[in-house]
């Protein structure tokens, strides 16, 4: 927006700059939605703190997500690249998953050799 203001701006030889921009949306989060400061210091005092925080599991839906055996997740969880063939998965970002449908972290599955990389891991209780 800033740079379209900018170029505008300048196609019309006068200038151009915004005087202040508001983010009303990052994907599915919207300024709507949001807590102001006080409402998350009352959650806290309460004692109801995690009722505002959105899973990560809620927050990635839009990543496709597999679940590894056992063995294959603590070889990614201690940051090793894995073998895993997904007859339907296309390369790109997924979201792994334990047994229990928990995020452990974010890999990056490449088709064509059918590995499975580590780019984060999740250090959640």
């Amino acid at each position: 927006m800033r740079s379209l203001a900018r170029d505008i701006g300048k196609k019309l030889n006068v200038g151009g700059t915004l005087s202040y921009l508001v983010r009303t949306a990052v994907g599915k989060l919207e300024v709507k939605g949001s807590l102001h400061l006080d409402d998350i210091i009352n959650y806290a005092k309460s004692g109801n703190f995690n009722e505002m925080i959105m899973s990560i599991e809620d927050f990635l839906d839009f990543i496709p997500r597999v679940a590894l055996p056992k063995r294959k997740l603590f070889l990614f969880k201690t940051g090793n690249q894995i073998r895993f063939d997904h007859p339907y998965l296309r390369g790109g970002y997924v979201l792994v998953l334990d047994s229990r449908g928990k995020a452990v972290g974010i890999g990056k599955f490449f088709e064509g050799v059918g590995e499975l990389k580590p780019v984060r891991i999740f250090n959640i209780s």
